[in-house]
């Protein structure tokens, strides 16, 4: 009877413990948009964080072993998986040419704005709208939109998210991307 009260006790604590437990995550709020300026299709995608991802994170915060970049990067890829372990090497069939580049979000108060929300008192951080526009040709289909410390391999792959289906990027298209950090 004592052993199964403890036990009783034991896991009371532990499901406490757990609804303490806070999860770093990103949203991005995706709108696609035809050549004319009309809303074809919106999306709100969950991340991944990658390893490299996590540990800039840590050192950016409390080592101070790495540096916070003058930007942060949004870019679109096709990988056909995403894995924590992915870096900016294993990008896949990023767009080149016809008006693509990774959209620069400066890391400051005006591109970013840090924010806590009064129903829950959770913490997040929401970039500027980044709009990427195909321009003189289509890009091939597209299956994740990322973050990223630079513009071209030198850097860190902090996260990524599969969009809900391929996305064939016509002439003239854009899709504008939100992007948010958020602790929870």
């Amino acid at each position: 009877m004592k052993a199964l009260r403890r036990l009783r006790i034991w896991a009371r604590h532990a499901i406490q413990h757990m609804l303490q437990v806070k999860h770093i995550h990103g949203i991005a709020d995706i709108r696609h948009y035809d050549a004319r300026g009309h809303l074809l299709r919106v999306e709100h995608l969950h991340n991944i964080w990658h390893d490299e991802g996590e540990e800039y994170l840590i050192k950016a915060a409390f080592t101070e072993e790495t540096t916070v970049p003058v930007s942060f990067y949004l870019g679109l890829d096709a990988r056909p998986a995403l894995a924590e372990g992915d870096a900016l090497a294993d990008l896949v069939s990023e767009p080149s040419g016809s008006g693509y580049a990774r959209v620069g979000i400066a890391s400051d108060g005006t591109d970013w704005t840090s924010q806590q929300d009064g129903g829950t008192s959770d913490w997040e951080c929401v970039s500027k709208t980044a709009t990427f526009t195909a321009s003189g040709d289509d890009w091939a289909a597209q299956l994740n939109l990322f973050l990223a410390t630079t513009t071209d391999a030198s850097g860190k792959l902090l996260s990524s998210m599969a969009l809900s289906q391929s996305r064939t990027i016509l002439d003239g298209e854009s899709l504008a991307c939100t992007y948010t950090v958020r602790i929870d």
